[in-house]
């Protein structure tokens, strides 16, 4: 029992010192083996002092030239970046120069395209005033026809009437005539008075002499309408009477569109039309 308690101690022991001595052996080496590796190190430091001259010299040119190289590179560096800033410059240039030269392009594209339009436009407004004067002309003559022909058809029907009348059909068939041949002559002055341009009535006015034979014969034909009313009052035949009386409402409606015509042609602004006014 007491060599197993003591065998138990001397195992602990022998467990616990050890690692303590292990330990105490790493940090405190022997001094013989700690002066000889100074000694062995002092001496190869000693015999190679040429070595450390050269590492020197070498480290003193490799550091010479790299730094020549860094700084022949920053130049090729910057050199290369002006001739690139340069080169940039001249881009911009040449694409500001472009686009100059584009806009002044488009703006006389745009300037010819106008003048073709302008152009164009006045050719057209010239073109539709004369087709509206063309129209205007061919309405009038359009006009003037047909109130000849409504005259000549008035007379015609009086005419046929006169036949049946005696006398008094006789005076209404001269009447007729005479209504038919003063419309002829009212559309042939106002035909002419109608033919004289803008510009020469701007000057001396509207054909005021072809203009006062209408209006007088304007007046002629109401005052013989006047008179064929009063014959067709004296009709015995009161179909006939009637019939009188749709003709001479044919020519009143002549006569007023006679008269719109007249007021037409006599308005208008003009430098001397005063004095042509009062001459004719």
């Amino acid at each position: 029992m007491q060599r197993q308690k003591t065998g138990a101690v001397l195992m602990f022991l022998v467990l616990f010192f050890t690692p303590v001595i292990s330990f105490g052996a790493r940090i405190d080496p022997t001094p013989g083996s700690g002066t000889g590796s100074e000694e062995t190190t002092g001496n190869q430091n000693a015999a190679t002092p040429q070595g450390q001259g050269s590492d020197a010299t070498a480290g003193q040119g490799t550091g010479t030239g790299q730094d020549s190289s860094k700084e022949q590179s920053g130049q090729d560096t910057g050199q290369g970046d002006t001739l690139q800033e340069e080169e940039q410059v001249r881009d911009r240039l040449q694409d500001r120069t472009g686009d100059q030269e584009q806009e002044q392009n488009r703006e006389m594209i745009q300037e010819e395209i106008g003048d073709g339009n302008g152009a164009q436009i006045q050719n057209q407004n010239q073109e539709e005033n004369r087709t509206e004067l063309g129209k205007s002309t061919e309405e009038k003559s359009e006009r003037s026809i047909n109130r000849r022909n409504q005259i000549a058809n008035a007379m015609q029907e009086m005419e046929r009437i006169a036949t049946n009348n005696g006398e008094t059909g006789e005076q209404l068939k001269v009447m007729a005539q005479n209504q038919n041949n003063d419309q002829d002559t009212i559309e042939n002055s106002l035909e002419k008075a109608q033919k004289r341009s803008s510009v020469v009535k701007f000057l001396i006015g509207p054909n005021y002499g072809k203009l006062n034979e209408v209006e007088k014969k304007i007046q002629e034909q109401e005052n013989r309408i006047q008179q064929i009313q009063q014959l067709a009052n004296q009709l015995n035949n009161e179909g006939d009477a009637q019939a009188v009386m749709e003709q001479i409402k044919i020519m009143n409606e002549v006569k007023a569109e006679l008269k719109q015509e007249l007021e037409v042609e006599r308005q208008g602004f003009s430098l001397f039309g005063w004095l042509f006014k009062w001459i004719s």
